[in-house]
């Protein structure tokens, strides 16, 4: 009996899960978490050039009701830069010098999304939402070509989502406005499936 009952509960979530709409985002957003690390940690004059072309985000995201969706998001951004001198808070000094550094940081992130649709019209919905998402991030200095510093650290980040809209019916435009890893605004599109 309670083996019956058991598979009868899986098919019937099964049935429930997959009849739902699901959702996947891919978006841009160009001042996002390795732009706000640069404006904090840099010494602008220090830099000969920066490179930071910004996020690349995709959600993956089922409607559980009408409102609420829930699912995955993912993050990757990059940097580059060459600077005279290097920041110092990872605890150590590097000294200035007129040769240059070379520094490339990447970060990836992957964590939970709830997002509740407050404005549900067929070709046009708002929303907010959170996002807690666990990181990993590479720092790595170079002076000429030789290796200063390596390190490779995990924490938890997170992004309030205060507005998003996608625009279309089944695929069409997504932007989103908030504060944290994600940065203050990204946009791309979205395929509802």
């Amino acid at each position: 009996m309670k083996k019956n009952g058991l598979i009868l509960s899986l098919l019937l979530i099964t049935t429930v899960i997959m009849g739902q709409k699901k959702e996947l985002k891919i978006s841009y957003g160009p001042h996002a978490y390795m732009w706000k690390v640069h404006n904090e940690d840099w010494d602008n004059d220090d830099l000969e050039k920066s490179s930071i072309p910004g996020a690349l985000l995709v959600d993956y995201l089922v409607y559980t009701n009408r409102w609420l969706k829930m699912g995955t998001n993912m993050m990757f951004d990059y940097a580059e830069h060459e600077s005279y001198s290097l920041p110092d808070h990872f605890g150590c000094e590097f000294p200035h010098s007129f040769k240059g550094y070379e520094a490339k940081q990447w970060i990836f992130m992957v964590g939970p999304v709830c997002d509740f649709e407050y404005l549900h019209h067929p070709k046009f919905r708002m929303y907010s939402g959170i996002n807690i998402a666990f990181t990993s991030q590479s720092n790595t200095y170079k002076k000429e070509g030789e290796l200063v510093f390596d390190d490779l650290d995990y924490g938890l980040n997170f992004h309030v989502n205060l507005l998003g809209v996608t625009i279309g019916k089944d695929y069409g435009l997504s932007t989103e406005l908030g504060f944290g890893y994600k940065g203050l605004l990204n946009f791309g599109f979205f395929r509802r499936f």
